[in-house]
């Protein structure tokens, strides 16, 4: 074989694997849009919320039907990590939290749950979550919203006392106390504040 036909020869071959890496880069690129597409449409027959941003927020946040009932429970998270650090009484009575919603028993959402108490989530959860919760209680009657907004500041108030005061009774910090009045506020539970 001439020098010029082997260069030709390995030139169109580096050119075929060059088309071949992209070809394969764009399938990847489309497989990952469907995934995501799919997930879209799951989150919206699950949640009956059809505002597109929103959903792909949640998608983009790592949600899946699976695992949006741990999004309800991110006030928890943050009022745990109000002073700065979760205690390992806080972390107890998180845990019982997910245990009275049912999701230690869903391994997804026990997984993601422990990672928030184990390194301090992003603010741009809580702005997640309050987004959802708005775009909820808007599909809900008041009564549910009401029930689940008063079990949720409940739970976030025996996570807040865990570890405040006397022998871990009877103080909440400033911090977990403005969760706790966001909390109160977002789901109208105004008698709620002290």
């Amino acid at each position: 074989m001439p020098a010029n036909d082997f260069k030709i020869s390995r030139t169109d071959k580096m050119v075929d694997l060059q088309f071949a890496a992209k070809e394969l880069e764009l399938k990847k690129a489309l497989i990952a849009a469907l995934v995501f597409e799919n997930e879209k449409q799951d989150l919206i027959r699950s949640t009956q919320i059809e505002e597109p941003k929103l959903i792909s927020r949640l998608v983009e946040a790592g949600f899946h039907s699976e695992t949006l009932s741990t999004l309800e429970l991110v006030p928890i998270a943050f009022v745990a990590w109000a002073s700065g650090s979760v205690t390992g009484q806080e972390r107890k009575v998180v845990m019982s939290s997910l245990e009275d919603y049912g999701l230690l028993v869903n391994q997804a959402s026990r997984d993601q749950f422990q990672g928030w108490l184990d390194s301090r989530p992003d603010r741009k959860l809580y702005v997640l979550w309050k987004d959802y919760i708005a775009a909820k209680l808007s599909s809900i009657s008041s009564e549910i919203g009401q029930a689940t907004g008063i079990r949720l500041f409940k739970k976030s108030t025996e996570v807040a006392m865990a570890s405040g005061g006397l022998l871990g009774f009877g103080t909440i910090c400033d911090a977990e106390q403005a969760i706790l009045v966001e909390i109160a506020a977002i789901f109208g539970l105004n008698e709620f504040i002290t």
